[in-house]
């Protein structure tokens, strides 16, 4: 090999070896350069949460807003959510915002986060219907539709003044505010006893007895209905809405009587009877 050859063959590796350093680096180059491009369009987009001036990035949140029948103050519920005017629409972290919700306030059952425009989030709320009061320590525990406990008030008397009054049932561990307070087969029964009565009429319903084997509705403050057991409580009130009216024009609208309509939740019984036993 001459020496001619060898300086060429140099030569072409110096090339090659600095074409390799060049295409390195230009990738480097395109990385950092992607970066920068890519932090760009985030801030522009998101910003920081202490960034409140709207020029800083796009899509801030110009307006939040709360909607639906709720006892709350929407500024504290706006504020609990963590949504705040300033804040990039793209950084809304929703399911916080319902979590926050359904941990801090107890009539509240659902929550939903719509975005009704780039720079607009509404927050909507769902309230549970108050149910039943349950005996808790002292205090009555007000249980809500969802099976929640709602608010504690003070026991003063046997029954709760304004509420249906539920006994016989079990109470959920840690029942309390904020807490589920019945088993959820206990509030499934609650339920359905609940709304064959509201479907048959039988709206003055104020005491529920579930203690199995001698389930009990008071109606009025007046007539106690024996049902004995569930498993055919929609039936029975159904028979119980149906006769008390000319039972109740018989012996006054203003009798108080107990009605046994257990012989219909007893599967051996083939000839069940109901037996209305005014009071002396």
């Amino acid at each position: 090999m001459n020496k001619e050859t060898q300086i060429k063959k140099n030569t072409a590796a110096g090339a090659k070896k600095r074409r390799r350093y060049s295409l390195a680096r230009l990738a480097l180059i395109l990385f950092v350069a992607l970066l920068l491009v890519t932090g760009g369009i985030v801030w522009l987009l998101l910003g920081t949460p202490e960034q409140q001036d709207t020029s800083l990035g796009l899509f801030r949140i110009k307006e939040v807003t709360v909607s639906g029948d709720t006892r709350y103050d929407p500024q504290e519920l706006i504020a609990t959510s963590q949504i705040a005017v300033g804040q990039s629409v793209f950084g809304v972290r929703e399911q916080r915002a319902v979590e926050n919700l359904l941990a801090r306030y107890p009539y509240i059952d659902r929550v939903s986060i719509d975005k009704p425009a780039y720079d607009r989030v509404q927050i909507t709320v769902t309230e549970t219907q108050e149910l039943a009061a349950v005996a808790l320590g002292d205090e009555w525990l007000v249980v809500g539709s969802n099976g929640r406990g709602l608010l504690c008030l003070p026991r003063e008397g046997v029954y709760p003044l304004r509420h249906l009054y539920l006994c016989g049932v079990t109470l959920a561990p840690d029942a309390d505010v904020g807490r589920p307070a019945l088993l959820p087969e206990d509030l499934k029964a609650v339920l359905t006893l609940r709304d064959a009565c509201l479907q048959n009429g039988l709206e003055d319903v104020g005491e529920m007895d579930l203690t199995p084997g001698a389930v009990r509705l008071m109606w009025r403050g007046q007539i106690t209905l024996l049902l004995g057991s569930l498993s055919k409580a929609e039936y029975q009130i159904r028979l119980a809405a149906s006769s008390l009216p000319p039972l109740l024009e018989k012996y006054g609208a203003h009798v108080r009587a107990v009605y046994d309509l257990r012989a219909f939740a007893d599967p051996e019984n083939l000839s069940p009877q109901a037996y209305f036993t005014p009071e002396p």
